[in-house]
């Protein structure tokens, strides 16, 4: 028979393929290499190990103190097929010699070449290449997880094995294992080896081969095709290959010249100490005060994400090391520059392999930090060739994810920026630089430390950064006042970026499609806003209001990224190009010839939620003004806020002018007062560039200028859009994402991008805030730490109503530190005003929505681990929240009374009643709603109280939590409103809107039992009934798009209220993950990819979120489901838990941050995804079989792999049983 396969097929039928004893080799072009009689062809050589033959198969015998013997071909072979079948002894190791050679005048013979390995280790890497007597490993399967288990210790297993050119490529059972590209030895003999061994044990261990055949001609035919997950690996001197080009490596030298590289801290390459010599860059040896010393070098660019690999050669007792993200103004000493490094050394020769601590100056070290280890086979040493050898070098900077390899090994693993590096840091020789190792950017530096030593094949690969694919026009025509987001940093206290629209809460800030621009403002926060800047030319307009002096543009001429916005005012020929830091917005304008130039700041004009009560501004000196902004209460946040600036110019003003209730005001210092603004003037040449910083502060002009002195000190505009680039870019690549389209990970990256901004910061660099809990403003101060600096940021935020499925489940995970100062600044307000908020705007209490939303946000923090904070100050604040006088006593927007809650009726009845009463307290008095809620938010309560060890508490909040059964109608077979004698409301039309639910309906509230799932499913009739009217549900709302509409204008209209579900609000956004509970995961897994395909894909600015964004929410759960994990319960229980959907990626890599969790990261794998193939069809967690849709919390942040084979077809019995659905407070009852 004959059996051809590509690289899919050999995997299904590797199983044939070891089975065949003996197949025919008359296929065209194919020789058997042993005849199964004798060994004719064959010789032996270097050890003494025996071969024999036994029913047609050659068995190798291992013998005691022998050297590696080799059982060769007489024959040599150049281009070739081998294929042959393997089994082996565990506890022997062999391989299979491929151009082998042995020579006399080569270490007496001994046979050398590359060995494709036969490896029944626990280590496992049958299939990779060493090479045998030189140059040790070439292609370990450390770089290949999958290859590491095709290999089946005990059977038969089918090795395929490609020698084409400079290509050698192996398989195992169909499985591919190697890549690998070299040009050392393009012909020589095969040889099947016994490896030697030391151990008596060992003795007469066998390794046996049989069914060897080969091919020498007509290769193509009979090739496989590759499997592009498999890394390729080069050796080709100064080359790429096809396949790297096409990955985006480039050459970083070229191997002939000096061209990109220079001398550190200098702008040449150094005239002596470097030599180019075949293709080899060489560091010649120097003596200390040698004036021929060439010193060190480094790249004219610099680089933030990307894959150095290099080869290095050192002599003994040499030292080098190669440096990364070096910044040249840190340097120590002339000709060099700081940044981490990868040491190179001679470790045994060399005396600072003995300095430092605990080995951290050897070779591949994080020179002074952290010693290189064995990373990738526990428990062996790290693989390094001898002095005089060639060894390769690979280092991975990824954010603030780094990683070094040595010879293919990883051995040394480490995040920037956590606290565990910077630690290392405080104990090194590095102590005093500041912030070592933290540059966004820098460059690539080679070391001359005296020593000789050579480089080459220098190759560098550019990462698809994260940042780079974020699309922040998504869904930005139908932008709310906070919504859009390009020139600011993660929850910068500034967000600078254009307006279209200027006056109202809704349809405002940038609109995509409307045509002019009105001014750039910095701030667009919930209920927040202020300083409106614009420049113009000509006669002065600004003092006739925005919808005069605005400008037309086009979006032809505009570049949107995160930390960047350009665009060209049409009106004016003025290029705007805008950055920022975390409270300094950056401007930067290309004027056009003109002698009247203007920069205007605007007092008069309403700024989204907010009008302007009065503006306040003052010339400081010819380059600097100064004052503030009063924007006035609204009707949710009822206090003003005061908006103070400093604004520094880097070319002087001729001239300071303002005006007042339209009327122009020349020869003032100074302009203050309603209805004001001033504006600032000078004549300007073609295409001369201006720059403009405006730095921000809630508490004073003194706090805004030690802002801006503290974060942007100097003028250069494009560093600071590199550095905001470089920030975005580490927050974004704690999560990685492989596999899917382009559009997918655009879309990925734009939603992790939008839950980490929005919620933003409102204290000052040396942690000032304004406190306005009280009767009039306050100046707090947060704790500062050891080095002076805050402990924790002070937030502004809208409500956390809908955060348990979305912020508490990103956040407390990959984001920690994130919960860590939303925890404390909420405690800060406690103890400023008496309640822990749900929804902060600008130090004010706004009471936005309904209950105690934060309850749930800090008791799931709590519970993972996360307990930076006084945990007892917040249960005393989350219970006063729970009892009258609390949160829950207050409506959403209800100032001034504690009514319209209904906590005492709730208390006393078990419900809400609707209506509560003929006087509306606030909005969102909705009583079936804030039942629901409010039993949710005691569990989590509950949940605290337990872990506190407050017993009573714990069963009274208990209690309290099944109150949601009393809206249970089982007539009507939902949830359904009561009044206040207990009467249900009639008539019964489930999909009304509000009248009792908060922005919702009873179809979609009837779900909102997130704390007690079986008991729900218990109320409805059992797990089958359940499933089947959420699949219904599920049905019904597809025909909408699981949305009310796509814009929050659609969304308003009545009919489109009227729907089962909404994913475009928070009331019913988990039900999707219901389905784990009823032991029909496959429904979870195939209606969360429709709800993906549905409502977060796209990157349209036309659409994207259906109505509102919700300052992260929405993007937070966009993530969530398109990496597979959820929570229900928001995590509050005592043992939180992750439930698993359906990714829609490969391979999701969440990065855990070190300070907070032991485990590195955790990855998610899935085979044979796509988007028909949705459904799980088994998983292993950590290689152990996972039988259930979900894992537990401590588990997961240990770190681990989750592997999940995808198919088209559901399991059903995947999860299925009532033993493995999701914990949840009451136990299922089984009915039939």
């Amino acid at each position: 028979m004959r059996l051809k396969m590509d690289g899919f097929l050999a995997g299904l039928v590797s199983a044939i393929f070891v089975c065949c004893c003996q197949p025919s080799f008359a296929q065209k072009g194919w020789q058997a290499l042993f005849n199964g009689q004798n060994f004719d062809g064959w010789e032996k050589k270097n050890g003494t190990a025996s071969y024999e033959i036994r029913d047609g198969t050659i068995v190798g015998i291992s013998q005691l103190n022998t050297p590696n013997t080799f059982l060769c071909t007489k024959e040599t072979y150049a281009d070739f097929i081998l294929e042959m079948d393997v089994k082996i002894d565990v506890g022997l190791n062999s391989g299979i010699q491929v151009r082998s050679l042995s020579l006399p005048e080569v270490d007496n013979g001994r046979v050398h070449g590359y060995q494709v390995e036969i490896d029944p280790a626990e280590r496992a890497w049958s299939g990779g290449i060493y090479d045998e007597a030189r140059q040790g490993w070439l292609y370990p399967l450390s770089i290949n997880e999958k290859g590491r288990s095709a290999f089946k210790n005990g059977e038969w297993n089918r090795y395929h094995i490609e020698a084409v050119g400079n290509t050698i490529r192996t398989w195992v059972n169909g499985v591919q294992c190697a890549n690998l590209i070299i040009d050392l030895t393009p012909e020589g003999f095969i040889a099947l080896q016994v490896h030697g061994i030391k151990q008596k044990s060992q003795e007469g261990l066998t390794v046996q081969w049989r069914n060897i055949r080969i091919k020498t001609e007509d290769l193509a035919a009979d090739c496989w095709k590759p499997d592009n997950d498999v890394e390729e690996v080069s050796y080709l001197t100064n080359q790429l290959t096809k396949r790297q080009i096409d990955e985006g490596w480039r050459l970083l030298w070229d191997g002939k010249t000096t061209a990109g590289w220079r001398r550190a801290s200098a702008k040449d390459f150094p005239p002596t100490g470097w030599q180019i010599e075949n293709g080899l860059l060489k560091v010649l040896p120097s003596e200390k005060g040698d004036p021929n010393k060439g010193g060190d070098i480094v790249t004219d660019r610099e680089f933030s994400n990307f894959e150095l690999e290099l080869d290095f050669l050192i002599t003994e007792g040499g030292n080098s090391g190669i440096k990364y993200l070096v910044v040249e103004e840190l340097r120590q000493r002339p000709g060099t520059g700081l940044g981490p490094e990868y040491q190179i050394l001679d470790d045994e020769r060399h005396p600072d392999a003995k300095n430092g601590v605990d080995g951290n100056r050897t070779a591949g070290s994080l020179y002074d930090l952290i010693t290189a280890g064995n990373l990738s086979e526990p428990g062996k040493n790290k693989r390094i060739n001898k002095p005089g050898k060639w060894n390769r070098a690979k280092i991975v900077v990824n954010g603030n994810h780094v990683e070094h390899w040595l010879n293919h090994i990883k051995v040394v693993e480490y995040d920037r920026g956590s606290a565990a590096f910077k630690a290392l840091v405080a104990k090194s020789k590095f102590h005093e630089v500041p912030d070592f190792g933290q540059a966004l950017s820098g460059h690539i530096l080679l070391q001359d430390h005296g020593d000789l030593a050579y480089f080459k094949n220098i190759k560098i690969k550019e990462l698809a950064a994260p940042v780079d694919l974020v699309q922040p026009l998504v869904d930005a025509a139908n932008s709310r006042w906070f919504f859009f987001n390009s020139a600011t940093r993660p929850f910068g206290m500034v967000n600078l970026s254009p307006d279209m629209e200027v006056d109202g809460d809704w349809g405002t800030g940038y609109r995509y499609h409307q045509d002019t621009i009105r001014c750039f403002s910095h701030v667009h926060g919930w209920q927040l806003s202020g300083i409106p800047v614009l420049p113009t030319t000509g006669p002065f307009r600004g003092h006739l209001g925005p919808h005069v002096y605005g400008s037309a543009y086009t979006h032809q001429q505009e570049i949107v990224r995160p930390g960047y916005h350009k665009i060209v005012l049409d009106d004016y020929g003025i290029t705007a190009e805008l950055t920022s830091t975390t409270r300094v917005g950056f401007h930067r304008y290309t004027f056009p010839k003109s002698r009247e130039s203007h920069i205007l700041f605007d007092f008069t004009t309403a700024l989204g939620p907010s009008k302007t009560d009065r503006g306040y501004a003052r010339k400081v000196n010819d380059r600097e003004i100064e004052g503030y902004a009063v924007m006035g209460a609204t009707v949710r946040r009822p206090k003003p806020v005061t908006v103070y600036f400093t604004a520094r110019i880097d070319k002087p003003f001729q001239q300071f002018s303002g005006w007042q209730n339209g009327e122009l005001i020349n020869g003032i210092e100074e302009v203050d007062g309603e209805h004001t603004g001033i504006f600032i003037s000078f004549p300007t040449a073609q295409d001369e560039e201006v720059q403009l910083k405006v730095a921000i502060s809630y508490v004073s002009v003194e706090q805004a200028r030690l802002n801006l002195d503290v974060e942007l000190p100097h003028w250069d505009f494009d560093r600071v859009v590199r550095e905001s680039r470089g920030e975005w870019n580490q927050w974004l690549s704690r999560i990685t994402v492989e596999g899917g389209t382009l559009e997918e990970r655009q879309r990925f990256y734009t939603d992790l991008w939008h839950a980490l901004q929005g919620r933003r910061i409102i204290s000052d660099v040396n942690g000032k805030y304004c406190d306005m809990t009280g009767s009039s403003p306050r100046i707090g101060q947060i704790p500062l730490d050891e080095k002076g600096k805050p402990t924790f940021n002070h937030h502004n935020s809208d409500s956390f109503w809908g955060a348990q499925w979305t912020i508490n489940t990103l956040w407390h995970l990959v984001y920690p530190e994130v919960t860590h100062s939303f925890v404390n600044s909420m405690l800060l307000m406690y103890d400023d005003g008496g309640l822990i908020p749900r929804g902060p705007a600008g130090g004010n209490y706004t009471f936005v929505m309904t209950g105690a939303s934060s309850t749930p946000f800090i008791v799931s923090a709590y519970m993972k681990g996360i307990h930076g904070f006084d945990v007892k100050k917040a249960y005393e604040g989350l219970r006063k929240n729970h009892l009258p006088g609390g949160l829950m006593s207050k409506a959403g927007y209800e100032h001034d009374t504690f009514k319209g809650g209904g906590i005492e009726q709730y208390i006393d009845k078990g419900y809400v009643p609707y209506p509560l009463s003929n006087i509306r307290y606030g909005y969102h008095q909705n009583g079936a709603a804030q039942t629901l809620e409010y039993a949710y938010q005691d569990f989590a309560l509950s949940q605290l109280a337990h872990a506190l060890g407050k017993t009573d508490d714990a069963q009274l909040f208990r209690r309290r939590a099944e109150n949601y059964k009393n809206l249970w109608n089982n007539e009507l077979g939902w949830m359904w409103v009561k009044d206040s004698t207990g009467r249900w409301r009639s008539p019964a039309n489930v999909l009304t809107y509000e009248n009792g639910w908060v922005e919702g309906n009873a179809a979609q509230y009837t779900w909102f039992v997130p704390h007690d799932v079986a008991g729900l499913i218990n109320l409805m009739g059992g797990a089958d009934r359940f499933s089947g009217k959420l699949d219904s549900v599920f049905q019904v709302a597809q025909s909408h798009h699981f949305t009310s509409g796509k814009s929050h204008s659609v969304e308003t209209h009545a009919q489109n209220r009227e729907v089962y579900l909404n994913y475009g609000n928070q009331p019913s956004i988990h039900t999707a993950f219901l389905f784990n509970y009823a032991g029909t995961p496959y429904l979870t897994q195939y209606w969360t990819r429709q709800v993906v395909k549905e409502v977060y894909s796209g990157i349209s600015p036309d659409y994207g979120y259906s109505g509102d964004e919700d300052q992260g929410l929405m993007g937070a759960l966009a993530v969530l489901f398109k990496i597979g994990l959820f929570t229900t319960d928001g995590g509050v229980s005592t043992t939180p838990i992750y439930e698993i959907g359906s990714p829609i990626f490969d391979k999701i890599t969440l990065r855990l941050n070190p300070d907070y969790y032991p485990g590195k990261k955790f990855v998610i794998e899935t085979r044979h995804n796509s988007p028909k193939n949705c459904y799980i069809q088994s998983a292993t967690l950590n290689g152990n079989p996972l039988d259930r849709a979900w894992i537990p919390h401590d588990v997961m942040v240990k770190g681990g792999t989750l592997r999940l084979d995808m198919g088209d077809a559901p399991n059903k019995q995947f999860g299925a049983l009532p033993e493995l659905v999701p914990p949840s407070m009451s136990a299922i009852e089984t009915k039939q």
